[in-house]
């Protein structure tokens, strides 16, 4: 009996180490598995050069990777809180920041976001930032995570072909302008040539004994008319 006891002891115990060792390395499987899932997104994401992170509402902490620290400028070993996050965005742009994130948590929707950063240098650089807030099916959002990448580049080229069109649409303001003036000083030189001709004409007439009262008429008629052109152009 006693041995019996011992046995299935023994044997319980046995069973009980199996099932741990099953369990420690299904434990294992799962982080290696997971480690392996988050170098590769990491992986992807730097070779698409953009930064990840992510944002635990319920205890204020920003955990980003290096590549995303290095956009806005924080140490690798920073502590960030998103109001250490809003104090490097432009002045200009925190509100709209603001209010984008608070949006996206209050309504479990996506986050999109574009704004200028005030790098510690002195530098300023423009991101866009992509997210999504996730938590409890009920209740706020307890976290965002997303993205976010340089796009200073594509925005000085929008501000650099503003500038061109502006000058574009400039100089075609200006050169309808120049042929409206053009346009207005043929159509009026025409009438107020003609005033002249027949003024100089009703001289030759006033001039003549008797002066050629009829013909005078008939002039006058013609310097009425022509400055009724005139004045419509």
């Amino acid at each position: 009996g006693v041995i019996l006891t011992a046995s299935a002891v023994i044997l319980a115990q046995m069973l009980t180490i199996a099932v741990l060792l099953v369990h420690r390395a299904r434990r294992q499987r799962v982080e290696e598995a997971f480690r392996e899932s988050e170098e590769r997104m990491k992986l992807a994401a730097d070779a698409a050069n953009l930064g990840l992170w992510v944002w635990d509402v319920r205890r204020d902490e920003i955990w980003a990777t290096t590549k995303c620290r290095a956009l806005f400028g924080f140490t690798p070993d920073e502590r960030v809180s998103f109001p250490i996050f809003a104090a490097r965005v432009h002045p200009d742009d925190r509100a709209a920041m603001e209010q984008a994130a608070q949006k996206a948590l209050g309504e479990k929707s996506p986050y999109n976001a574009e704004y200028r950063v005030c790098l510690p240098d002195g530098g300023l650089r423009w991101i866009g930032a992509r997210g999504v807030a996730a938590g409890k099916e009920t209740g706020a959002a307890t976290r965002m995570l997303g993205v976010c990448i340089d796009i200073t580049e594509r925005k000085q080229a929008d501000i650099e072909i503003e500038r061109q069109r502006a000058e574009l649409a400039h100089v075609a303001r200006v050169s309808t302008m120049g042929e409206l003036s053009a346009s207005v000083a043929h159509e009026l030189n025409q009438p107020l040539g003609a005033i002249l001709s027949n003024a100089e004409a009703a001289e030759l007439f006033l001039n003549q004994n008797p002066p050629a009262f009829g013909e005078l008429r008939d002039i006058l008629a013609d310097i009425r008319k022509d400055d009724e052109r005139a004045g419509e152009v």
